[in-house]
């Protein structure tokens, strides 16, 4: 069974600010291999939504690494999984509510 992606603003807003970053202070060149990197991951959970792990802090919610530096949370909501929030690691983890 093929899971539907759905994209919530707050996702599609963390992502822009992530790209717009990486092209500011870094290039042009690594902001599109994130952008290719997390996209690819994120195609994976239309058929392997359960690739990721478990949150600590909210069960129902699944994590899966992006990059060394980026985490995705979603949710599996059959038949969609619904992607909640790119989280770079090197915050505080206090400030993700997941």
């Amino acid at each position: 069974m093929a899971y539907t992606i759905v994209w919530t603003d707050n996702a599609r807003e963390d992502l822009q600010q992530i790209v717009s970053y990486l092209k500011t202070n870094w290039s042009d060149t690594v902001a599109e291999k994130f952008v290719e990197t997390a996209l690819h991951k994120v195609s994976l959970l239309e058929t392997q939504p359960f690739i990721g792990t478990a949150s600590e802090k909210e069960k129902t919610v699944r994590k899966l690494l992006i990059s060394k530096q980026i985490t995705l949370f979603y949710k599996v909501a059959e038949p969609n999984v619904i992607l909640l929030d790119f989280f770079d690691v090197r915050q505080s983890t206090d400030k993700s509510i997941f």
